[in-house]
């Protein structure tokens, strides 16, 4: 065997000896290359997938009825009628169903006469055959006080310090209905009138229970002394 035979032989050997580790090199490369594709692909779907979600609170999200929410909290606003009925103004419990005026002295020692107006706020009919009517009286001048005494008293001479003198009318048939009073001479109304004053530009209220017109009877009149009568009253 010649140099140079040998010298191939050995060139060979090496090269055989050398192969299994470039080819486990080679294949530790191309299974690092893979994770790092396989990595990079999980990276790129995880983003897609991260963009895809629903956006965060407080991003202007739409409301129920079109417009945006600006308030920063991500919630959602939807009109309601009981929203626009909670705005609504209350019923007012001090209508007025009727009214009159009238001129009294202002006390029993003094003849001033101190302009009043009377206001009729309900007549509503009550177990026992009895109606109730509730009114006030108003001073509607700029001076002297209005003092009751008996200025509205019973008039038929009960003498007593009460509003007594309050009636109803039904003059299509020709009847009146007085103030009631209990068996010891107690008016059913406001009493203790010698004590109620009404000073300028207030409002004093009071009440009056009397018999009860018929069910037929659908209009009445109120009266008392010193007003003019307040007509087309409806019984509640």
């Amino acid at each position: 065997m010649n140099p140079t035979t040998i010298g191939r032989r050995s060139l060979a050997l090496v090269l055989a000896a050398a192969t299994p580790f470039a080819l486990l090199a080679c294949s530790d490369d191309g299974a690092e290359q893979a994770e790092i594709e396989s990595s990079a692909e999980a990276t790129t779907e995880q983003s897609t997938t991260t963009a895809d979600s629903p956006t965060e609170a407080g991003d202007g999200s739409t409301d129920d009825d079109g417009s945006t929410d600006d308030d920063g909290d991500g919630s959602t606003t939807t009109a309601t009628e009981g929203d626009d009925e909670a705005e609504a103004p209350a019923p007012d419990d001090g209508e007025v169903l009727g009214s009159s005026t009238g001129n009294h002295p202002a006390d029993p020692n003094d003849d001033t006469l101190v302009p009043l107006q009377l206001d009729v706020r309900g007549i509503e009919r009550m177990d026992g055959d009895i109606v109730e009517v509730r009114f006030s009286i108003t001073n509607t001048g700029d001076d002297a006080t209005y003092e009751l005494w008996r200025t509205i008293s019973d008039p038929t001479g009960r003498g007593s310090y009460d509003v007594g003198g309050a009636a109803l009318l039904d003059p299509p048939n020709d009847k009146r209905y007085l103030t009631l009073y209990d068996s010891a001479g107690t008016c059913l109304c406001t009493a203790d009138a010698a004590d109620l004053g009404v000073g300028p530009e207030e409002t004093l209220d009071l009440y009056a229970q009397l018999p009860a017109p018929p069910e037929d009877v659908t209009e009445i009149t109120f009266t008392l002394p010193g007003f003019e009568p307040v007509d087309g009253l409806t019984i509640q």
